[in-house]
């Protein structure tokens, strides 16, 4: 409850609006209640980056779960198909919350350590559910380098672009398929559909 509260006012107000007091009241506590918890601001924040980045380390295995280890088309299709559904048009919670974050991390070096390992332990799961499908190590690691920042860019340039989501979801699909040494493999899943014209495993 407290956490869901402290995100809720960073994602409305920014880190500058982010207070302990401001916190406790939205909670309904007092601030020594708070206080109990998170003695400080400081903890507050680390505890809001371990828990949203929890939230989608879990999701990404909840949604590619299911998915064929051995179709490398399908597989970099959800991938891709999971990325757009975070970053949306750029102006989503989840894409607003990220920019709190990334700013936060330039002037708190602890919000900083906890993001760095957040993208450490979010590329060794994307290398390791490629990993199946690609030609070696290296090329899994390729297409980790290609898709991970790809996605961390988009969603702050993708109401600049010029091209639609289908368009862009292809574009990157084709191209961790070559990173992976993949190219050849169906065609992929468009945002917002749950299939494709891969051929279904027997």
């Amino acid at each position: 409850m407290i956490l869901g509260c402290a995100m809720g006012i960073l994602r409305d107000h920014g880190d500058h609006g982010l207070t302990m007091r401001k916190v406790a009241e939205r909670a309904g506590i007092s601030l020594g209640h708070l206080q109990h918890y998170f003695p400080t601001k400081n903890e507050v924040l680390k505890g809001l980056v371990s828990s949203h980045f929890e939230l989608c380390i879990t999701a990404l295995r909840q949604h590619i779960a299911s998915e064929s280890a051995t179709d490398p088309g399908r597989l970099v299709a959800r991938l891709v198909a999971f990325g757009f559904s975070y970053v949306g048009d750029g102006f989503s919670d989840t894409c607003r919350i990220f920019r709190e974050f990334w700013a936060l991390s330039s002037r708190n070096p602890e919000v900083r350590e906890h993001l760095d390992a957040y993208y450490k332990e979010y590329g060794a799961i994307l290398f390791e559910l490629l990993l199946p499908v690609a030609e070696s190590p290296a090329t899994a690691r390729r297409a980790v380098a290609l898709l991970l920042p790809w996605f961390e860019g988009y969603s702050v340039t993708t109401a600049s672009l010029a091209l639609d989501e289908e368009a862009m979801a292809s574009q990157l699909t084709d191209s961790v398929l070559a990173a992976l040494g993949a190219v050849g493999a169906c065609s992929p899943i468009q945002p917002g559909l749950s299939d494709s014209s891969c051929p279904q495993p027997s």
